[in-house]
């Protein structure tokens, strides 16, 4: 599969697409621990065992209360470690729009799902809202050959 841009030219780029998945949501989450709570998921199946992925998470809204930091990772259901952390620093308790991107440079095996999560969590234990109830947040997953 190739994107089609405008004159109907074929994708002539370094890296391949292959697909792309979305998952939205309208929950809220609130990540108001010292430990890694999950958040905003996405999941896909790869079609091919070398692709790696592109991960762009987009919460409609980060709250942080008191004065804390939010630290943000990706963990796949295939680890139990995280990777690529953010720290997004407290900047008064007001709202941010955030856009995480996440490279994930791994082997899959082609055929068996695989589940992206975003996790947050605080130095302090302190509010760390993440989306919104009624209002769309959006996960997406862009597998490509490099």
């Amino acid at each position: 599969m190739s994107i089609n841009f405008v004159g109907d030219l074929s994708q002539d780029l370094p890296a391949k697409i292959i697909q792309v998945t979305r998952n939205s949501t309208t929950s809220e989450f609130n990540a108001n621990s010292t430990s890694y709570q999950n958040t905003l998921t996405v999941s896909i199946t790869p079609k091919s065992s070398s692709s790696h992925f592109l991960l762009i998470f987009t919460p409609v809204r980060l709250t942080m209360g008191g004065s804390t930091d939010g630290l943000y990772r990706l963990l796949d259901s295939n680890s139990t470690s995280g990777q690529n952390t953010y720290r997004i620093a407290y900047a008064g308790s007001g709202y941010k729009n955030p856009v995480m991107i996440f490279n994930f440079p791994t082997n899959r095996t082609a055929g068996n799902s695989v589940t992206f999560t975003l996790q947050s969590r605080t130095y302090t234990a302190d509010d760390n809202i993440i989306g919104d109830n009624g209002s769309t947040s959006t996960a997406t997953c862009i597998e490509y050959i490099p």
